[in-house]
Formats: structure tokens, C-alpha cells, sequence
């Protein structure tokens, strides 16, 4: 499927541009206004040409986004569609609240920034290891939040991930302050990892897992 190279300046306020078969910002420029940008396939962005405010995502199919500046969406529309953060992406990509139903968002590289929002029990945020998770506001997950080794979670605002009823699958070492678990969460080990916690959501515990498993926890993490 060809790609669409921008390398014109295209300037829209109110309306929706449309990249059905891929898109890249390489060379021109593209300003979008309190518009739509509707993207199928793949869309890259390098350098600071894009100049985005008000403008919503909208994904026509399963996406591959990368970008090495940081672009800001007021909106995500994942549509039933999956989107992915390639590993060549290194800037920060915020979606603003989101809502998946049965959608997933995974992480590969480059930083997902969040508003807040849910997960449903049908949904997954992965973080890889070269990933970011930064929450600017509380999300709810009746799904699956998955954690690389290497994968990084940052929460400020005093922002919450709150997994009771949800998954949390883990590889590697992470420390578990700001997400919230009770006993209907799953932890699910997928490699050897510590787990480790300093405020009052859990009993403080580290626990290491020499091979996968899955338990229930209450105030102790079991593996």
C-alpha cells in the first residue's frame, strides 16, 4: 500500500484529513486546528512539522505511530482498531482521556502520555521495554495492564492505575506505588521479576518468580 509523504504545507481548521493508507511528515508541514486527523496503515512524523490543537485520532484500521517530537491529540477514537507506538518512536504521544473497550494500545517505544480514562475487560495497555507509560490522571483497568522488564510507568498529579477486577501482568523488577489493586486483581508473572511497593495500597512486598504463574492477591502479591 503506498504511504502518503507530505512534503507541502497542508493547513486544516474544523475539518478531517485523511491518510486511509499511511501518511509521513517528513520535509513539509502539517497544522491542524480543532480537526480530525483520520489514519490508517502507518503514520511517522519527523522533526517539529507537525503543529496540532484541538485535533482528534482517528484510526481507519490498525496503526503504527511513530514520532521523535512530541505530538498532542485531544482525542483518541480507536474505532475497534489496535494502535502501536513503534520502536523507532521517541517522542511523547499523549491521547488525552481514552476509552478501550476491546482495543489495545501497545508501547514500544517513545512515551504514551494519558489524560486518565478505561480499560475495558476486553482491553490491554502493553508498555515493551523500551516504553513509557506516563498517567496524568487516573485510568481504570478492567483489562489487562502489561509491563515489560524495562518498561517504565510514571505517574504524576497524583494519578492512580486502579486494576481492581483488571490484570497485571509483569517481567522484570517494577515498583507498584500509585496502582491500586484489591482482591479480585490478577497478577500474572510472564519471567522472572521482583514486585515492590512503598505506599499504603498494598502490604510493602517483593517477591521474586523463577518461572511464569498467575495468582489472586489481596495485601500480598503471590506468585
Amino acid at each position: 500500500m503506498p504511504i502518503y509523504q507530505l512534503e507541502y504545507h497542508i493547513s486544516s481548521t474544523g475539518g478531517t484529513l485523511t491518510f486511509g493508507e499511511g501518511g509521513s511528515v517528513n520535509g513539509g508541514t502539517l497544522n491542524l486546528q480543532n480537526s480530525t486527523l483520520a489514519v490508517g496503515e502507518s503514520f511517522s512524523n519527523t522533526g517539529d512539522n507537525l503543529t496540532l490543537s484541538g485535533t482528534d485520532l482517528k484510526l481507519l484500521s490498525n496503526l503504527s505511530l511513530s514520532s521523535n517530537s512530541a505530538v498532542t491529540f485531544d482525542s483518541y477514537q480507536p474505532n475497534g482498531f489496535n494502535l502501536v507506538l513503534s520502536d523507532n518512536s521517541t517522542g511523547n504521544i499523549s491521547l488525552g482521556t481514552i476509552t478501550l473497550a476491546s482495543e489495545n494500545i501497545e508501547v514500544l517505544g517513545g512515551t504514551l502520555s494519558l489524560a486518565g480514562g478505561s480499560v475495558g475487560a476486553n482491553g490491554l495497555i502493553e508498555v515493551g521495554e523500551q516504553g513509557n507509560l506516563s498517567l496524568l490522571g487516573n485510568l481504570a483497568v478492567a483489562g489487562t495492564l502489561d509491563l515489560n522488564n524495562g518498561a517504565t510507568i510514571n505517574l504524576a498529579n497524583n494519578a492512580t492505575a486502579n486494576l481492581s477486577g483488571g490484570k497485571l501482568e509483569l517481567a522484570g523488577s517494577h515498583g507498584l506505588d500509585g496502582i491500586t489493586t484489591d482482591n479480585t486483581t490478577t497478577l500474572q508473572i510472564n519471567s522472572s521479576g521482583g514486585i515492590s511497593r512503598t505506599d499504603s495500597g498494598n502490604k510493602h512486598s517483593r517477591k521474586s518468580c523463577p518461572e511464569p504463574g498467575r495468582k489472586f492477591f489481596r495485601s500480598l502479591f503471590w506468585c
